[in-house]
């Protein structure tokens, strides 16, 4: 069962720049509920009703993590504190982006998985 513990209101997407502020393009902007949940079964915290895909993920989707030197030398660091204290067999990563993170790991020990078809790696 989910147990709703924080709303944040209507929030526009991250990610996802207008070409201006002006109220012509504000009018435009998507919007939806931002909800946290706390599931009493898994024990896990999630969005409550996470955003339809076809909103989040267009041609404007901007992020790539691997622009940023901070980014890439945190991964960096993280993906060697998991290879030393872990020594993992396979590595997987949900969400990755533009694989930053996941390209500090040996390409025979990963599972890759992205929402969005356009990202190349």
């Amino acid at each position: 069962m989910k147990k709703l513990f924080l709303n944040l209101g209507k929030q526009p997407l991250a990610n996802s720049f207008l070409p201006s502020n002006s109220k012509k393009n504000l009018n435009k902007e998507f919007f939806y509920n931002l909800t946290v949940s706390f599931d009493t079964l898994d024990y896990l915290v999630s969005i409550t009703n996470p955003v339809n895909p076809k909103y989040q993920y267009t041609d404007k989707y901007a992020h790539r993590a691997s622009e940023s030197y901070t980014m890439r030398n945190a991964f960096a660091k993280v993906a060697k504190d998991i290879k030393k204290r872990f020594k993992p067999n396979i590595i997987m990563e949900i969400g990755s982006n533009d694989g930053v993170f996941i390209k500090n790991f040996k390409k025979k020990k990963l599972i890759e998985v992205k929402p969005k078809k356009n990202f190349k790696n």
